[in-house]
């Protein structure tokens, strides 16, 4: 995979449209108790642990945005979670 090259537009369109309030109200949306999907991660774990990732999830959603980014099923379903006690979370390959 090459660099990508992006414009300062693009990071802007991307900081005024993914903001944290956007990400939380999103991830407050989300079925509590519904199963984990193909990413291992289930939704409450999101939402009850919200504060320690917002910073981190606003800023790679921006990311995605700004580089024309969107993650396919066979990455997500390569990759794994596990749970390393409260609030910590291992994501590995």
């Amino acid at each position: 995979m090459g660099l990508i090259r992006t414009r300062a537009e693009d990071w802007r369109l991307a900081a005024e449209v993914v903001e944290s309030d956007k990400v939380r109200w999103a991830v407050g949306s989300f079925k509590s108790y519904k199963s984990a999907d193909s990413d291992f991660i289930f939704p409450i774990l999101f939402q009850e642990e919200l504060d320690l990732i917002i910073g981190r999830l606003t800023r790679i959603l921006r990311a995605c945005l700004a580089l024309n980014y969107i993650i396919s099923n066979m990455e997500i379903s390569e990759g794994s979670v596990h749970p390393q006690g409260k609030g910590k979370l291992h994501f590995s390959q």
